[in-house]
């Protein structure tokens, strides 16, 4: 019995020792601490973070799935996330949890990962998914709680992620395309929800030198209901050429009483291509662009402002599939700003004009316009084509409706006796 009793004690003190063997470094001070707050088997991903109100320690972890250390910082996710990529060496993945995070200092992912401290051109392939447990739909003054994931910028002005510290350096031209920072392949950024908290902030910043990046954004969104001081441009994709959107929401409906941002969302891609589906613009400018091709399709969104002509070698191709264009929101659906378009396509769209909102706004030129299937509502004292612009060709399919309203001024086409134009 005497040898049984002494085994017993030995098992319990590997079992005592294995149970406090997961320990917990501070993200400010990589000293150890002997507290484990490894929580009830939710780890997921390279890094879980979450964040506690318990004590002794109450702040924000980030737990590595595979040891049970924790990483701590009391109030900064950004800085946090930041300790979290420096030892992410192969890269991973980082998983929030469903709650709100405060981003003080700004998330910057190349620079912190080991090994892509570049300058300039410099290309990296990343293995990287930055992801939440939901895009927080109810988080923007649509009911109470964050049903999912909130990111809350802390620091007015701030950039709230960015792909590296020189990508706001980034310029744009018809020639060379996006030039001037580092290049970031191989990223994936979904289901989560960014709060610009009234900072005037930047959601997230990917400008980068533009080559055939292949990121995803996914199921992403951005806002806060406090007026365009939410964010100055909510998402920056400067030179990701290739890459796509898929499933974002920008909050508001372009008035200061309704949230939103002064830009939604800006992509230049002089070389390549510039791709939007499935989502909806709130703010003030929806599409801020440069590109040979944009395809945007199955969205909402009520401006399309053209930063850029692009090379006269490619031109620029813009399709419009599927869409509701009929908020009235901004200057004009299509704002030319003194640019060139080569092809505009409008298939399947539903689009509304007013006094306010004309189709074509400010002076450029379309060379070659063509409609098909659309359903139009032209509001009182509508006008095709506000500012001027030369239109050298625009061709109707015959199978557009009007479903309200009259001709517009400056309207190209015959509309028959059934609406039909």
């Amino acid at each position: 019995m005497g040898g049984w009793s002494g085994l017993r004690v030995l098992l319990l003190l590997i079992l005592s020792v294995s149970l406090t063997s997961i320990l917990f470094v501070r993200g400010d001070n990589p000293s150890p601490v002997g507290w484990n707050l490894s929580g009830g088997g939710f780890c997921q991903g390279t890094y879980t973070i979450f964040n506690t109100t318990l004590s002794p320690n109450p702040g924000v972890y980030a737990q590595n799935c595979q040891t049970g250390t924790n990483l701590f910082n009391a109030t900064d996710t950004g800085f946090l996330v930041n300790s979290a990529l420096k030892l992410m060496t192969f890269g991973g993945v980082i998983h929030f949890r469903a709650q709100q995070f405060s981003i003080v200092t700004t998330i910057t992912i190349l620079g912190n990962i080991p090994g892509t401290l570049g300058t300039g051109n410099t290309a990296y392939g990343v293995n990287l998914i930055i992801e939440g447990s939901g895009s927080g739909g109810t988080a923007f003054n649509r009911g109470s709680g964050v049903n999912g994931t909130l990111l809350v910028a802390k620091t007015v002005g701030m950039t709230m992620m960015q792909t590296s510290t020189s990508s706001s350096s980034v310029t744009c031209t018809p020639a060379s395309g996006c030039t001037g920072a580092p290049s970031m392949s191989g990223f994936q950024l979904r289901d989560l929800g960014f709060d610009g908290n009234c900072k005037a902030a930047i959601g997230f910043d990917g400008r980068m030198h533009e080559t055939a990046i292949l990121n995803r954004y996914t199921n992403l969104s951005f806002g806060s209901g406090c007026g365009t001081t939410t964010f100055t441009t909510a998402l920056i994709l400067d030179g990701e050429e290739d890459t796509y959107v898929d499933r974002l929401a920008f909050d508001g409906a372009g008035t200061l009483g309704t949230g939103g941002a002064a830009t939604d969302l800006q992509w230049q891609s002089l070389l390549g291509n510039v791709n939007v589906l499935n989502s909806f613009f709130g703010g003030q400018v929806n599409l801020l662009l440069s590109a040979q091709n944009v395809e945007i399709q199955a969205s909402t969104l009520g401006s399309i402002k053209i930063l850029q002509t692009a090379a006269a070698t490619t031109g620029t191709v813009i399709h419009l599939s599927g869409n509701y264009l009929a908020n009235i929101i901004g200057a004009g659906i299509i704002q030319l700003n003194g640019n060139t378009a080569s092809v505009i396509r409008f298939d399947g769209n539903a689009i509304r004009t007013t006094s306010t909102i004309p189709l074509y706004a400010g002076a450029g030129t379309v060379q070659n316009a063509g409609f098909s299937g659309n359903t139009w509502a032209f509001g009182a004292s509508s006008n095709w084509n506000a500012g001027g612009a030369t239109l050298t060709k625009q061709v109707t399919a015959g199978d557009n409706h009007v479903v309200t309203g009259s001709a517009p001024t400056n309207f190209p086409f015959t509309i028959d006796g059934n609406g039909n134009f």
